[in-house]
């Protein structure tokens, strides 16, 4: 039994979006009421004593200085999106040193984070805004080691805003204009990850099979026109 080399490589060939599309994937409003928006330590409604756009927002009732968080599933392929925005207003009389943070969960629980240490501004709209495409450094896992990429996104399926305060507050903060960008179609070069190899040494008319992940998602790993997984074997000699 001899060993032969193998070389794999990895050929991405999705076509880019054409021109013209709308900027976002998503858009979430409470025009129609708070939809599939969930609360936690807090209460939720829509309201119309504030809007960012149109004539409602969320009224979320904190109770600081317990965290508050709202949320709510999502039906898009993360991985798409480059960038979520989301709108505060902090009544005036609100304490000082209202902060907020953005969380992405999957079915599985794993939760990605990203905590803004600048407090948001009392007595008016606080644009908040974070990248979130596959490459981006500034979401952290929570519990778990995993690392925020392709893959990650594409597995997540609820998304979320909290809010924090140290000082005492029992009232209201208002949420609106929560949108998902569309990302840039430039992505990471491919890799391959975590190859292992059955045995190292193969006999005439047995099996041998490499297995490996890949640092990005595919909608269809199957159609060669959207990736394509190249092997090159070589002999002893060198020769393929």
């Amino acid at each position: 039994m001899r060993a032969l080399g193998v070389l794999v490589s990895l050929v991405a060939v999705g076509a880019v979006a054409a021109g013209g599309e709308r900027p976002w994937l998503a858009r979430w409003g409470f025009e129609h009421g708070a939809g599939e928006w969930q609360a936690r330590d807090c209460r939720i409604a829509r309201s119309e004593q504030k809007a960012y756009e149109g004539g409602y927002s969320l009224e979320v009732k904190v109770h600081f200085p317990r965290p508050a968080s709202v949320f709510r599933r999502v039906s898009l392929d993360v991985d798409r999106v480059g960038r979520i925005a989301y709108r505060v207003y902090v009544p005036a009389d609100a304490p000082e040193g209202v902060k907020t943070m953005l969380f992405l969960k999957d079915k599985d629980g794993l939760w990605f984070q990203h905590f803004f240490e600048q407090p948001l501004r009392r007595g008016g709209w606080n644009e908040v805004s974070l990248d979130i495409s596959p490459s981006s450094p500034q979401l952290r896992p929570s519990g778990h080691l995993r690392v925020w990429d392709s893959v990650a996104a594409h597995r997540m399926n609820q998304v979320g805003v909290k809010f924090f305060c140290d000082a005492p507050y029992d009232g209201p903060l208002y949420l609106d204009g929560v949108v998902a960008y569309r990302g840039e179609p430039v992505r990471e070069p491919l890799r391959v990850l975590n190859l292992r190899e059955n045995t190292l040494k193969v006999g005439r008319y047995e099996k041998f099979e490499v297995t490996f992940h890949i640092n990005r998602h595919f909608a269809n790993p199957f159609d060669p026109d959207e990736i394509r997984v190249d092997a090159t074997f070589r002999d002893p000699k060198g020769k393929a």
